[in-house]
């Protein structure tokens, strides 16, 4: 065999020669006892000297993991200095929001990215470090309503320059962080308000390193700040940190922003995340447990989700108002006051409608008030408030200007007025002012009737004007804004140091007193006295005695208690007036009227039993309780769309219905009944969400709004007659029959009854049509976006999903019998809890030979239903929100990945002969392009078709064939409050068309919309009633006034219903014919196929959200099981074109199932070295080509498709110098097989593409050192795919990969994305192999390829203009160029030395070592003359020591090294031995002590070993003198013995070498485990401690101590002695 050239063989070394650079820092270091801090200097405007600023600075421990939802912890001090010039990550919040907003404004900020770990404050002082000086500290607290904000939107440098005052701007937990409270221990809450506490106590602790007095604290904020504020002045926790306080546009007494009890909105919380609400611990658990990005997600969602400030017996023993009133604040010093216009212009946007500022029309504003009095009873106290704010006159300017003065009033003018009253009773010096002058960049953004706004002062108090740096304003600011900010300034200065506002030079401030002084500050600043009085005599005294008074007379039943009474055969019964807009007439309405027994007891499970007559008259004003369900489910949902219901506690005793009719008792009508019944899944509604008022008084009918049994109670079956099912169904057949034998009493006609329904409702409309037991009972029927033809509500046999449940609640499953008894016998909250466990428990349809005597699709085919008029249709975007909420991931609306969509279709089919039929739905509806926006688009189209659309021209068809009169619709319009509610992209969604079919525009009672309806949604509204009250009346929907609607015939006639009508032909033609026709025929051949084997047996087939994966089994010597392959995975784009040297970008998804069965092409290399060196090392491994496009990672499991496993995962990181190496030439199956662990072998850039750098932004290098993080960052994202755990991952590398896992570990870039470590014969302490990059090596490049090397910008334009085979060439023409790895500033931001004495690296779990003769023969050969194995002499090595040593004035050392390691006596084989350990030493076990030592006393666990022998066929192939060489451990490592198909052994391994292997994989699989290689018949291995405990490995495992103690000592002591008194003579 001929060996590789000396050239070639030098590359293996030489590549390790990594550059690396550092850059030092001139700003200010401050000492404290935590640690040192690097600053920064900031200049601000009108001052010479400059502030010192050090951002990001932490005062407690990252509140993650156990820590979430914990109180703060004390932080750790730290290593070394600390950079201290960037700002803080801010806390979980929507970054955008902010970003937006202060865009508006023209300010540029900096706004850093999201994190849980976000407890850090910024420091501004004007003092020098360690100067003796005490200055007033000032502590700002950010506002953003407790949901968004960050240290870094304002900027304390001019506050601190111009006051001589260290300003401290602090951040806290936010939103779901912090303020999530279950009202108990297991979620608090307040923690936002605690991190608060600790920032102060930290101050305290330290802010005289900065210059600052800890016993001269001023705390300050503006709105969720000033609330902040004010509520650290009642807390006991605060009591001494600080001294003074200034509460600006919020204070505690803000009622809005305390909640009482925070379960419901915990609860509510939970129900949105889909958390077990069992109890509070479950509750807070499954907080606890979510990611991030599902946090991050939560708030995007529902940006003003305020969860509240709560009494938590901790930070608030008692409530605000309370510990106010009875004045147990604290006693300092107070400023507190609002700004003139507090609702002029930030919250009127929020609260009011668009167009708002040209005026609002009293209706508008009335859902705001309503806020304010949640009790119906006090809703008429609303009023009498906007009278006070707006009048009666109806002009909408004066309107406008009221509704916002009436905001600000209540959201902070009052509650300012109230919180000064309080302090000033307790005898504490208040001073109260009122800002009144914007900014004039403000002034130019808003129309000119807006005063001074919300936070409008804070520009002034902090100096914006000013700031230079870190808060920038766009537009110049005016010398008026600049001398006001100065005054501002002053004030909030002078108060800071002495506890009064007042000094030279400023209009004084009077103290507020019983006179209400306070000042007015704007442009001058003017004295006064009773801010607002008027109005807050009114707020605070009128409005309360009102309100007393209104009570009073409703509980002393002052007003009349009237209502309509019918008498009816079973009993008489007493409803209630209904008014209706737009209407005079009134509808009486009669709520809870029971048309059947309550079903409990032995009625359980049993069909609905005959109503029992009453005595007398009772009372039907009451709305129903809703059958048993998960009633919070349907709450949220109309919170949600702003939709008012009343919604009762849950109940077996259900079976009631509402009645509303237009006509008085007694009178003898025929009105036609319109009978609905409701959607909700059969498992959830009432009759209760629902008014029939609007529909009964403008159509002349009475409506009746059904309940029926839901869930368990109503669809359990067990398929026989111990429970038979459709309980439900046949409560809806009783409701029919009650209805023919009493609806005349309410004036209805029962021979003219209409069922209609939606969804759930619409399919129970179109099953009653089918049912033998409503025959007679009904004589037309609407059928909304719901029809029997709906496969997926039916259950052919139900005893399967009976067994299940029954063994969910502990039965006996013996028998039927048992089981059913064993249901009935279930308590009501038991039923209710597992309504809550599983709340789209669905127990279906059955055909029980009662209500269903034949399968609904064979009724329908037989045209054996009732032959009554038939509506039927669908919305236009069915799937279009709520469906696509329940059915996709988080963030679908961004956009979906194909994968994501693939288990909802897997549903549709759920044999697995079946699913490649997925594929081309999937094809169909969202084509292969990839688009993410098309994928979601063309996935909510589907979802609709195949659960409404379809079924419902499916039903159609069948009708109409049966010679039924049919209309068919698709509903094309949404209620403009729903638009706003939605994405843009969202169509009319499954249920818009109920609030115009109901007309809930127009109810005014029952059920009420929060917002108010336009003329055109109340204009449709009215167009949809006719047409369903005609229909009615005569089984036609047409009539005067309406646009013809078309009877659906041959042509598929329709009408499409929106703001225009428009009858169309053939709906969505192309998607019936695909689904009905296409598919099906598709599916029979494709069964065909499969049973005459046509189709070839492939691999396993794995989804991720990329797309599919086909991957191959592998088998594994002495192992059963099959391990999953999958090679030539994608983790980043290719690198090619304009993304050569650049960093990886995130791969793209794949459309279908991408064929994962070859090996990837390698990176660009010297392909012919790997063929030679695997020849000569007798594996048989496969070496594909080579490539640019080569980001690909291979993935061996030994978990199966979709099984829910978390099995740790290995990341393995090839060596080759940096030069060399692949994917290919490793094989993780037996690894994974032998240690159940996940294995991933990735690929990255080498060479010139990987290492290249110009040593600035051109071409900052470390590119392969990126690719290696894209590859981590990949795995966290998708290895769950592959059965992996995310968070168990450990990455392990050998030689160059060893020397990357050690790398990887100092990168702040990799933070997260692993948690074990293993690096094998190669560290980042080889500092002697590494420098950094120079102009010159690019010059030197840029000679080498004749390019123009003026700049760097010339030579990397040069570099991506190479063809692929001119950097092979390169490379092979000049093995000696070096490309290495540097301090970039993103990879690395420090020296690898500088960050090894700080101990600034991961501290996870760390196994490094090396083996006893790294260089004893691979090396040698690369090194060495041809011959060298028979002895050198000396002067032949020397040259080669200049590697490690290359300055001409260390020369000396190398005699020194060869006097050490050779001696003196001229014995070439001695000479020999001990250049190859020298050689190893210095390249690899010296730097491996320092590693390990480093790890060790930076607190990690670490564990050292050294590696002791050689697979046996190796050892034939070379001298006996060579131990165990570089690389020798891989083969055991990675069970290389057992592999049996992409690496193999030539040569069979012995017994002793397979023995081995299963001890090494066993310590590798133990540490990936646990972090500590020990477990169960494995000799221990002690940590490595101060003895310097080791083992040794290899067909014994010995523990030691001090490996190489005496080597270890020359080298990193006695050498550098020597060196550094030399250095010193010289």
């Amino acid at each position: 065999m001929k060996e590789p050239t000396v050239l070639l063989r030098l590359s293996l070394l030489l590549g390790f020669l990594c550059l690396y650079s550092s850059a030092d820092s001139n700003g200010p270091v401050v000492q404290t006892k935590l640690g040192s801090l690097r600053g920064q200097y900031v200049a601000v405007k009108g001052k010479e000297t400059l502030v010192q600023a050090y951002l990001g600075v932490p005062f407690a421990k990252a509140p993650v993991g156990p820590l979430r939802l914990a109180p703060p912890q004390t932080v750790e001090r730290w290593e070394g200095v600390r950079d201290a010039t960037q700002q803080p990550l801010m806390c979980l919040q929507d970054r955008q929001i902010m970003k937006d907003l202060f865009s508006n404004i023209s300010f540029k900020v900096e706004f850093p990215e999201v994190s849980e770990d976000c407890l850090y404050l910024n420091i501004y002082t004007p003092v020098k470090p360690v100067e003796n000086t005490k200055l007033p500290v000032m502590v700002w607290i950010h506002g953003g309503g407790f949901t968004m904000g960050s240290a870094s939107i304002a900027d304390g440098s001019a506050l601190a320059a111009y006051q001589d005052v260290v300003v401290v701007l602090i951040q806290y937990r936010l939103g779901l962080m912090g303020f999530f409270s279950t009202g108990d221990k297991h979620a608090p809450g307040n923690m936002g308000l605690l991190d608060q506490v600790e920032a102060l106590r930290w101050t305290q602790d330290h802010i005289h390193n900065f210059g600052g007095d800890s016993k001269s604290v001023t705390i300050f904020g503006e709105s969720a700040g000033g609330m902040s504020v004010s509520l650290l002045l009642l807390s006991p926790l605060s009591a001494g940190l600080f001294h003074r306080a200034i509460a600006e546009s919020g204070t505690a007494a803000m009622d809005g922003i305390f909640q009482t009890n925070p379960l419901p909105a915990a609860q509510a919380v939970a129900n949105l995340l889909g958390c077990d609400t069992t109890n509070t611990e479950k509750i807070a658990d499954c907080v606890k447990k979510l990611t991030v990005n599902d946090i991050v997600n939560i708030h995007k969602q529902f940006p003003m989700l305020s969860l509240g400030v709560s009494v938590d017996g901790q930070f608030l023993p008692k409530s605000p108002m309370e510990i106010l009133r009875n004045h147990e604040m604290h006693k300092v010093p107070f400023i507190t006051g609002a700004t003139d216009d507090e609702g002029g212009w930030l919250l009127a946007k929020f609260f009011a409608p668009p167009g708002w500022e040209d005026g609002l029309d009293r209706v508008n504003v009335m859902p705001v008030l309503s806020m304010l009095y949640t009790e119906s009873k006090d809703q008429w106290i609303t009023e009498l408030i906007a009278d006070e704010y707006m009048g009666t006159s109806g002009n909408r300017l004066k309107n406008r200007d009221g509704f916002t003065k009436l905001v600000g009033d209540i959201m902070f003018v009052i509650p300012a007025l109230k919180t000064a009253n309080f302090h000033r009773d307790a005898g504490v010096p208040v001073y109260l002012y009122e800002f009144q002058q914007s900014p004039s960049v403000f002034k130019k953004l808003r129309p000119s009737f807006v005063g001074t706004d919300h936070a409008d002062e804070l520009l002034f108090v902090f100096g914006f004007c000013l700031t230079t740096s870190h808060l920038k304003i766009d537009d110049p600011c005016t010398e008026e804004d600049e001398q006001l900010t100065r005054v501002m300034m002053r004030y909030w200065g002078n108060f800071a140091r002495t506890g009064s506002p007042n000094g030279p030079g400023l209009v004084s401030w009077p103290q507020y007193g019983p006179e209400g002084d306070y000042l007015g500050i704007g442009l001058e600043q003017i004295p006064g006295q009773h801010l607002k009085r008027d109005r807050f005599t009114f707020m605070t005294q009128t409005i309360p005695e009102k309100l007393l008074l209104g009570r009073e007379k409703i509980e002393h039943d002052e007003l009349p208690k009237t209502g309509p009474v019918v008498r009816t055969t079973l009993g008489g019964l007493r409803g209630q007036y209904v008014a209706v807009k737009g209407k005079e007439t009134l509808v009486q309405a009669y709520l809870g009227v029971p048309f059947a027994k309550a079903p409990v007891g032995p009625l359980r499970l049993a069909p609905p039993q005959t109503v029992e007559r009453w005595e007398g008259v009772r009372d039907a004003t009451q709305q129903p309780l809703m059958c048993l369900q998960d009633r919070q489910i349907m709450k949220d949902l109309y919170t949600y769309i702003s939709v008012k219901a009343e919604f009762p506690e849950v109940s077996e005793d259900c079976l009631y219905l509402n009645i509303y009719t237009p006509v008085k008792p007694v009178e003898n009508t025929k009105l036609p009944v319109m009978v609905w019944i409701h959607g909700g899944g059969f498992t959830m509604g009432s009759a209760s969400i629902y008014d029939g008022s609007a529909l009964a008084a403008y159509q002349d009918v009475v409506v009746v709004l059904i309940q029926y049994r839901l869930g368990l109670m109503g669809f359990f079956s067990t398929g026989d007659k111990h429970a038979p099912g459709n309980m439900g169904l046949l409560d809806q057949v009783e409701a029919l029959r009650w209805t023919q034998d009493h609806i005349h009493n309410f004036g209805g006609d029962s021979k003219s009854v209409t069922i209609f329904g939606e969804s759930a409702g619409g399919v129970s409309v179109s099953l009653q049509l089918l049912s033998p037991l409503s025959a007679g009972l009904f004589h037309r029927a609407i059928a909304e976006s719901g029809t029997a033809a709906m496969d997926v509500i039916f259950q052919t046999n139900p005893l399967p999903a009976a067994q299940a449940v029954a063994n969910l609640l502990g039965c006996d499953t013996t028998n039927t019998e048992k089981i059913a008894d064993c249901v009935k016998k279930l308590t009501v909250n038991d039923i209710v809890n597992i309504h809550k466990q599983f709340p789209m428990l669905s127990l279906g349809v059955s055909v029980d030979g009662q209500f269903l005597p034949k399968s609904p699709m064979e009724i329908l085919r037989n045209h054996e239903m009732h032959k009554v008029p038939f509506i039927t249709g669908a919305t236009d975007d069915e799937g279009g929100w709520l469906l696509a909420k329940f059915f996709a991931p988080p963030g679908w609306e961004d956009g979906l990945d194909r994968v994501n969509v693939m288990p909802v279709l897997s549903m549709l089919y759920t044999e697995s002969k079946d699913q490649w039929i997925t594929e081309l739905i999937a094809d169909e509806y969202m084509g292969t392009s990839g688009n993410r926006l098309k994928n979601r688009d063309g996935f909510t189209k589907l979802v609709g078709d195949i659960m409404f659309v379809i079924p419902a021209l499916k039903t159609a068809n069948f009708h109409r064939d049966a010679g039924v009169p049919v209309y068919l619709y698709e509903f094309q319009q949404s209620l403009s409050v729903f638009k706003k509610l939605k994405p843009s992209f969202v169509g009319t969604d499954h249920g818009d068309e109920l609030v115009f079919v109901l007309g809930f525009c127009l109810t005014t009672s029952h059920l009420k919309m929060d917002d108010p309806c336009t003329e055109e949604d109340e204009q449709l509204t009215r167009v949809m009633m006719r047409y369903w009250g005609n229909f009615a009346r005569t089984g036609s929907p047409n009539g005067p006034g309406l646009v013809p609607w078309p009877q659906y015939g041959p042509e598929g006639d329709y009408l499409g219903i929106g703001l225009e009508q428009i009858p169309g032909q053939h709906l969505k033609r192309d998607r019936f014919t695909f689904m009905t026709q296409t598919i099906p025929e598709k599916l029979l051949l494709g069964r065909e196929k499969i049973e005459h084997d046509e189709l070839p047996k492939t691999g396993p087939v794995v989804q991720t959200k990329l797309g599919g994966l086909r991957g191959q089994y592998v088998a594994v010597k002495g192992k059963e099981t099959l391990v999953q392959a999958y090679l030539g995975v994608p983790f980043a784009k290719a690198p090619v074109g304009p993304l050569r040297l650049a960093p990886p970008q995130t791969v793209e998804r794949w459309e279908g199932v991408r064929d994962a069965t070859q090996q990837p092409l390698m990176c660009l290399q010297d392909r012919q070295f790997a063929v030679a060196l695997a020849t000569h090392l007798s594996v048989g491994i496969e070496i594909p080509l080579v490539s640019e496009d080569c980001l690909y990672l291979n993935i061996y499991t030994p978990a199966k498709p979709a099984e829910n496993t978390n099995l740790p995962v290995m990341v393995w990181i090839h060596g080759g110098g940096f030069t060399i190496g692949s994917a290919s030439i490793a094989d993780g199956s037996a690894l994974a097989a032998y240690q159940d662990v996940v294995v991933v072998l990735i690929q990255y850039r080498l060479g010139m593409m990987g290492f290249f750098s110009t040593g600035d932004k051109h071409a900052p290098g470390n590119m392969g050192l990126l690719d290696q993080v894209e590859a981590l960052r990949w795995t966290q994202d998708h290895i769950h795919n592959f059965g992996g755990d995310s968070k168990s991952v450990t990455i392990f590398g050998e030689s160059a990969g060893g020397v990357s896992v050690s790398l990887l570990l100092h990168s702040p870039l990799s933070a997260g994305l692993f948690h074990r470590a293993i690096a094998e014969s190669g560290t980042a302490a080889m500092d002697f192999l590494v420098r950094p990059p120079t102009m010159s090596d690019a010059q030197m490049l840029g000679q080498t390829l004749e390019c123009n090397s003026t700049n760097t910008e010339q030579i990397l334009d040069c570099v991506m203009k190479l063809t692929a085979n001119d950097i092979l060439n390169i490379q092979k023409q000049n093995p000696l160029m070096r490309f290495g790895v540097s301090v970039d500033g993103h990879f690395l931001t420090k020296s690898l030395k500088e960050s090894f004495h700080n101990h600034e690296m991961h501290k996870v779990p760390f196994l490094t070592g090396t083996n006893t003769d790294e260089s004893g023969w691979a090396l040698p050969n690369a090194m060495l003359p041809s011959g060298w194995a028979d002895g050198v002499d000396r002067d032949q090595v020397m040259p080669l020591l200049t590697i490690f040593y290359p300055d001409a004035k260390d020369q000396w050392i190398h005699e020194v090294l060869a006097d050490e390691y050779m001696g003196t006596s001229e014995d070439r084989i001695k000479n020999r031995d001990g250049f190859t350990e020298l050689i190893g030493d210095a390249l690899f076990t010296i730097p491996a002590l320092k590693t390990a030592g480093f790890h060790r006393d930076a607190g990690a666990a670490v564990y050292l070993y050294e590696f002791q022998h050689t697979v046996s066929m190796l050892k034939n192939k070379r001298p006996d003198y060579v131990k165990s060489d570089h690389g020798d451990e891989i083969a055991f490592v990675l069970g290389l013995c057992f592999t049996t198909s992409h690496v193999t052994m030539q040569d069979p391994c012995t017994e002793e070498d397979e023995q081995l292997c299963r001890v090494m994989m066993r310590y590798w699989g133990n540490f990936a485990r646990t972090g500590s290689p020990n477990g169960p018949g494995l000799v221990p291995w002690p940590e490595y401690g101060p003895e310097g405990d080791y083992l040794g490995i290899g067909l014994e495992q010995i523990p030691g101590r001090h490996l190489k103690r005496d080597r270890f000592t020359f080298m990193t002591q006695t050498i550098h002695e020597k060196r550094k008194i030399i250095h010193s003579e010289l």
